[in-house]
């Protein structure tokens, strides 16, 4: 296999992940440069989760279930629990390094002491 087949390979490789973190809703620009949504690119939403390392996930819910995306709205500043597919990043699209195709979507509650 040629180098940059392998290398090639390796990027869109999924792997299994399960992680925590606070859940935002935020605001990028868009085509046609992904530069600014005042210099006329589209304005683009995404979902992202920020784990307690400060790692970066663009959350990615590829079969529109409303309830996945009713958790997120309802715990967006809060701590969720993801499981789900992580994989990198590679369009323009895509606005965190690795992004995560989620399968469930929980929130934490705060354990009594």
């Amino acid at each position: 296999m040629a180098r940059a087949q392998f290398e090639e390979k390796l990027l869109f490789e999924e792997r299994p992940i399960l992680v925590s973190g606070v859940v935002s809703l935020e605001v990028f620009p868009g085509p046609p440069k992904y530069e600014s949504i005042k210099s006329g690119d589209v304005r683009e939403e995404a979902w992202i989760l920020t784990s307690a390392k400060a790692e970066r996930f663009h959350l990615v819910i590829l079969d529109d279930e409303v309830e996945k995306f009713a958790t997120l709205s309802r715990c967006l500043g809060k701590m969720v629990q993801v499981k789900g597919m992580a994989w990198e990043a590679h369009t323009g699209h895509h606005r965190t390094p690795f992004l995560i195709t989620v399968y469930s979507i929980e929130a934490e509650h705060k354990k009594a002491p």
